[in-house]
């Protein structure tokens, strides 16, 4: 069936949806909680079917689709709500568009597993009330205008409150599973604010959708972090006083963000990585490539278990801070090639018994701005500047072969992170930094460097007396740098970290 046909079908079938409903509704006696049954079972239908046709084809199919839909059911929900006076289904089934164009947007920014997250997304944000209800009384007084204000902008509210009229959060179970409509007064939003937020929603991931799909075809970065970028435009975009924005006047009021002199941490980690990756090095005159020297299963690389990392912080509470960051790992081994190996100039010979030292030296600075959302949450947005430099030679005593090779270069990165304060002295953490990036230099027709990035870590944190912390976490750093056609080195650390923090 051709794209077009597809695109008419499910303009019929939205037209069909549309009359059954409206049969419903006219035969029901309370027209408005029926209605507002129909517009969430839509959101619900969203949910899973606007993410997998993504998943299945072009995202311009799907969200063309998605509009047909749409577009039919309003052709017969249009003259019914001007005749019987059910206008809410209209502004109801242009929210639900938006909401699975939004989901469509998500599905193609998160890659291979875009469909399963864009379609978890929507079922929680539907759930939203439901689940967030019996948390939102553990807040601070002062967050929970905040929280009640987010859920009445999430699906139930919106179509049930905001376009059918049957009030959601003051009866049956959402009334007793969300305290906070009980003792905080509110007001649906209204239809224009409804549409206005899902939209600029759908826009965002759409675009960021678009910038990453045609990103490969420039020199600037491939591959874009679409958890920071949407953050940071999504924190622009919202509502309120400019000056609870990023930067927070250091002398408002009692109740805002204060930020904090400047305090220095010396921080001093014992690392347990897992090395796997592999080292690539070409003859000088490019012609033969050189073989995938895997560090585990070719060269047979002794683990580690003990990897010191040092790290310095300068940090202003409620605001930032910079910091640096070193460590280094020597890594030996020994084993029988197989199969005869290229490296470099030499060739080693199957049976040829090798020996390799491989070293890995990394310094990095970072900055990172913190965004306070509440008295529990805070959000960063942070980068890094990090050199490194691999080092390995690899050598056959009784072939007398011995190959050497080195390189070393700067990667940037950009990410984002969250803090979340647990209870009492106990935090919890992560942040994710990725970016992928090829460049050109002197005009040449290939790249010259090409660089792919990933680094994350999710811990909790003790802070068992003011200037003693104290932390657990898993941390990831996995680097490929290709160096033209000649060279390449691909290597992953992973693994649990100890770290003492001595605050000054």
């Amino acid at each position: 069936m051709s794209a077009w046909r597809r695109v008419a079908c499910a303009g019929g079938a939205g037209a069909a949806l549309a009359l059954v409903a409206l049969l419903v509704l006219r035969a029901a006696e309370h027209a408005a909680g029926r209605q507002a049954v129909l517009l969430v079972g839509a959101a619900v239908a969203a949910a899973v079917v606007a993410p997998w046709r993504a998943a299945r084809g072009p995202a311009r199919a799907a969200a063309l689709e998605l509009l047909a839909l749409v577009a039919g059911a309003l052709v017969v929900a249009a003259p019914a709500a001007v005749l019987d006076g059910v206008g809410g289904s209209v502004g109801g089934l242009l929210w639900v568009a938006l909401f699975g164009l939004a989901l469509v947007g998500l599905a193609r920014l998160a890659g291979r597993a875009g469909q399963a997250l864009a379609t978890a997304a929507g079922l929680l944000l539907v759930a939203a009330p439901y689940v967030a209800g019996p948390l939102t009384l553990g807040l601070p007084p002062g967050a929970r205008p905040a929280a009640l204000e987010a859920a009445l902008h999430t699906p139930v509210p919106v179509l049930g409150g905001t376009f059918a009229g049957a009030d959601a959060l003051r009866s049956g179970r959402l009334y007793r599973e969300f305290p906070l409509v009980d003792t905080l007064p509110f007001q649906y939003p209204s239809p224009t604010q409804a549409l206005a937020v899902v939209a600029l929603a759908a826009l965002a991931l759409a675009a960021l959708a678009l910038l990453r799909a045609h990103a490969r075809r420039a020199l600037a970065p491939r591959r874009l972090a679409p958890a920071p970028l949407l953050a940071l435009l999504l924190l622009a975009g919202a509502a309120g006083d400019a000056r609870a924005q990023l930067f927070p006047e250091p002398g408002g009021g009692p109740d805002g963000p204060q930020i904090g002199d400047l305090q220095t941490r010396v921080q001093l980690g014992y690392w347990v990585p897992q090395l796997t990756g592999y080292a690539q090095v070409a003859g000088f005159d490019g012609e033969r490539p050189g073989s995938q020297l895997s560090f585990r299963r070719v060269l047979e690389l002794d683990p580690i278990y003990m990897l010191p990392t040092f790290e310095v912080h300068l940090a202003w509470q409620n605001a930032g801070r910079i910091y640096a960051q070193y460590f280094e790992g020597v890594w030996h081994g020994e084993a029988t090639t197989d199969v005869p190996r290229f490296f470099e100039e030499a060739e080693y010979p199957a049976g040829a018994f090798i020996e390799t030292r491989y070293r890995y030296r990394t310094i990095a600075l970072g900055g990172e701005l913190h965004i306070p959302i509440s008295d529990f949450l805070t959000l960063r947005l942070l980068t890094t500047q990090r050199y490194v430099k691999h080092e390995i030679r690899v050598r056959s005593v009784a072939q007398g072969i011995s190959e050497r090779n080195s390189l070393e270069t700067f990667m940037p990165t950009i990410g984002g992170g969250i803090d979340v304060f647990i209870w009492n002295v106990i935090s919890a953490y992560a942040d994710i930094q990725w970016l992928d990036v090829s460049t050109t230099l002197f005009g040449a027709a290939d790249p010259r460097w090409q660089f792919r990035y990933t680094e994350w870590r999710v811990g909790v944190r003790l802070e068992l007396v003011q200037h003693a912390h104290v932390s657990v976490e898993m941390y990831s750093l996995d680097t490929t740098i290709t160096d033209g056609r000649r060279d390449r080195f691909r290597q992953h650390l992973f693994g649990p970290r100890l770290q003492v923090a001595i605050l000054f």
